[in-house]
């Protein structure tokens, strides 16, 4: 581009000299222009992907391929086009900024490079893995560049025009090697969400062994997420030389929480053997509370401890954990019931009296023997009508007649009417 540039200074020195022009005047100028780029490569090696091969994709790597001047910012890519079966590429450029407003001279003036790179978009053009050899040539034919630049208000030596073919290109195939990158988390708990994942760079491709690569940067730093930031803290490595593999970047993001941000504190009950809680004891559920980041908080009190149900009782054993920090996130209390059954005595099927049906009984009757005589209630005695010998008697009773034997020295013998 030496030679435009060349004409182009010339040109600005002959517009000066004339009256009533000035290098202010010069800044405000608008310009106009068109370039035109194109070259053939070899069907039989090259592959093209049409999803590669459009303006967006060209002009973002025009301006990745000439990061030292913005003249790749308003020389815009308007069109572009690969013809598979005679392997020709064109792109056309236009002269406009970004936002379509006319480029002025003092724009000009500030960025002309000696060089600038119209390349192809990225990943528009490949050699299958079938076709690849370390080493292996093939060639770009015919490229050509052409075009021209020109103040809008009409003055001679306008337009400026070039236009150059070079040399056909032999292309060497060379192994290249990827960048990754990977977000992670730096908040134990925390995990990305997706508008920080969204922020993950492309993958960097075509990196020549030997190279030094360093990450790229996410659109963003920092990212809101409910009541804290996500911040990006850095990539590790910071830089990674390609030695015959691919290189991986890990960048890490940390959250910080509002100052002021509030949190819930629950409660909950669980069963130390995981009996179903009744609903006494869940009715006892102390009501959740709200609590300032980085306080210090403690489970409610119980006024209740113990409760009694028909089926035994449920003693409260504590709560854990048994305080915590509010960092970030709600807080939840698990209170523990252990529960201790009423001893019930098992009752014998058989009889209902006896509680153990092995163990034979006084009461139960005995199969083996026959059913005892129950001596059948009486009147009051009668006086007797005699009384004869010492103290003390037996008594039974025979066919309704009672007899009494007192001592060995009498008998007396009273008769009773059934």
């Amino acid at each position: 581009m030496k030679e435009m540039w060349s004409t182009y200074k010339t040109f600005k020195r002959v517009w000066l000299i004339n009256p009533g022009n000035n290098s202010q005047k010069w800044d405000g100028k608008t310009f106009s222009g068109e370039w035109d780029i194109s070259f053939r490569v070899d069907t039989t090696v090259v592959t093209s992907d049409p999803a590669f091969v459009d303006c967006e994709a060209l002009q973002a790597e025009v301006e990745a391929q000439n990061p030292s001047t913005l003249l790749g910012t308003f020389i815009r890519c308007s069109d572009v086009a690969y013809d598979g079966a005679t392997g020709l590429y064109t792109a056309h450029f236009t002269l406009v900024n970004p936002d379509g407003s006319k480029v002025t001279g003092k724009q000009i003036d500030e960025n002309q490079p000696d060089s600038l790179h119209l390349t192809t978009p990225a990943q528009a053009f490949y050699v299958k893995q079938s076709d690849f050899e370390v080493d292996k040539t093939f060639v770009m034919t015919e490229p050509t560049v052409k075009g021209e630049i020109s103040m809008d208000q009409f003055f001679i030596m306008m337009p400026i025009t070039f236009e150059a073919t070079g040399d056909d290109v032999t292309l060497t195939m060379t192994q290249t090697y990827d960048a990754e990158h990977t977000f992670v988390s730096g908040t134990p708990g925390r995990s990305l969400p997706t508008e920080v994942t969204d922020l993950l760079p492309a993958t960097q491709t075509m990196l020549m062994n030997g190279t030094e690569a360093t990450p790229t940067d996410p659109a963003e730093t920092s990212v809101r997420d409910g009541q804290g930031v996500w911040i990006f803290a850095g990539w590790q490595p910071e830089s990674a030389l390609i030695e015959g593999a691919n290189v991986s970047f890990t960048g890490t993001w940390v959250y910080e929480v509002d100052p002021a941000a509030t949190f819930t504190v629950r409660h909950t009950f669980v069963s130390a053997d995981e009996t179903e809680l009744p609903d006494e004891i869940r009715d006892l559920t102390p009501e959740s509370v709200m609590a300032t980041q980085g306080n210090t908080v403690t489970p409610t009190p119980l006024a209740t401890t113990s409760v009694k149900t028909e089926t035994g009782t449920w003693n409260f054993t504590g709560w854990q954990p048994e305080t915590a920090i509010i960092d970030g996130a709600d807080v939840e209390f698990t209170g523990t019931w252990n529960f201790k059954k009423a001893v019930i005595p098992p009752v014998d099927p058989v009889d209902p009296v006896d509680p153990d049906p092995n163990d034979p009984d006084p009461i139960k009757p005995d199969p083996a023997k026959p059913d005892p005589v129950t001596p059948e209630p009486g009147p009051a005695p009668k006086t007797p009508l005699a009384t004869t010998g010492g103290a003390g008697f037996i008594a039974w009773s025979i066919a309704g007649i009672a007899l009494i034997l007192a001592g060995v020295t009498g008998i007396v013998v009273t008769a009773r009417k059934r």
